[in-house]
C-alpha cells in the first residue's frame, strides 16, 4: 500500500513528465518570408509551442488544447506505470518476507 508521501511523489513525477512530453510534442507552424530571388516560394517553420507562450496561451492553431491533452496523456501513462511498479514491488516484498 502506498503512503501519502509516495503517492504525492508519484503524482509530481508524472505531472513533470507529462509537461516535458507535451513541451516536446506540441508545435506551432509559422509562415516564412519568401526568398529574395524566388518570390513565389513558400515555406513553413515549425516551432515548439512552449517557446512561444503568448501564442500557446492564445491557443494559436489549437496549441493550448494539444498541450493540455499531451500533458494529460503523459501524466496518465507515467502515473499508471509508477503505480504498477510500486504494486509489483509490494507483491515481491510480501512474497519474500511473508507479510
Amino acid at each position: 500500500m502506498l503512503n501519502r508521501r509516495q503517492l504525492s511523489l508519484y503524482v509530481l513525477l508524472a505531472l513533470i513528465t507529462g509537461v516535458f512530453f507535451a513541451s516536446a510534442a506540441t508545435s506551432i507552424s509559422y509562415p516564412c518570408s519568401p526568398l529574395a530571388n524566388d518570390p513565389g516560394s513558400h515555406c513553413v517553420a515549425y516551432a515548439k509551442a512552449v517557446l512561444h507562450p503568448i501564442d500557446l496561451v492564445a491557443n494559436t492553431q489549437g496549441s493550448l488544447t494539444r498541450f493540455l491533452l499531451d500533458t494529460l496523456v503523459g501524466f496518465g501513462i507515467v502515473l499508471v506505470l509508477l503505480l504498477a511498479i510500486a504494486k509489483v514491488q509490494a507483491l515481491r516484498f510480501r512474497q519474500k518476507y511473508g507479510g
